[in-house]
C-alpha cells in the first residue's frame, strides 16, 4: 500500500481528533471527513439509514457487528476503525469472530459488502444485511 505524506498526515490528525470524543461525535466526524451522507452510507454499509442516524446520536447500544459494517461502508483506515470499535466499547482480539472482523477492516479496499456479510454471516450463523437491500440478479 502506496500513501503519500499528505494523506498520512490527513489520518493522522483525524485519529487523534477522534480519540477525544464520543462514540456519536467520532462517527459524525469521520462522516463528515469521508464526504459520506447517510444514504450513501446505508448503500455501502447495507445498515439502515434509521440504525445509522441513532448510532450518530447516541440513542442506541452499539454492537460489534454493526460498527464493523459501518466502518467498511465508510472504508475507513483500519487505525480509524479501530478507534471507533474502542469508542462503542470494543476492542478486536484474538477470537475467530475477531480476527474475520479484523480480515475485514484491513481490506476495505478489496472486499465488496456483500462478500464482508457472507464473512460476518460465517461467524454469527446469521446474515447480517438487510433482504430488501439485495436486487437479484438478472440477465
Amino acid at each position: 500500500m502506496k500513501e503519500d505524506s499528505k494523506s498520512i498526515k490527513k489520518l493522522h490528525d483525524l485519529n487523534l481528533r477522534i480519540m477525544g470524543m464520543p462514540f456519536s461525535e467520532a462517527f459524525v466526524k469521520v462522516m463528515s471527513t469521508y464526504m459520506i451522507t447517510v444514504e450513501k452510507l446505508e448503500k455501502q454499509s447495507l445498515i439502515s439509514s434509521k440504525t445509522i442516524v441513532r448510532y450518530r446520536n447516541g440513542h442506541t447500544k452499539y454492537t460489534k457487528t454493526t460498527v464493523v459494517q459501518i466502518c467498511f461502508g465508510m472504508q475507513c483506515h483500519i487505525s480509524t476503525s479501530q478507534i471507533l470499535l474502542f469508542k462503542a466499547g470494543y476492542v478486536l482480539g484474538s477470537s475467530y469472530e475477531d480476527v474475520v472482523y479484523s480480515l475485514i477492516l484491513e481490506n476495505v479496499k478489496a472486499l465488496d459488502i456483500y462478500t464482508a456479510n457472507e464473512l460476518i454471516a460465517s461467524v454469527n450463523n446469521t446474515l447480517t444485511f438487510r433482504e430488501d437491500m439485495i436486487t437479484p440478479f438478472s440477465e
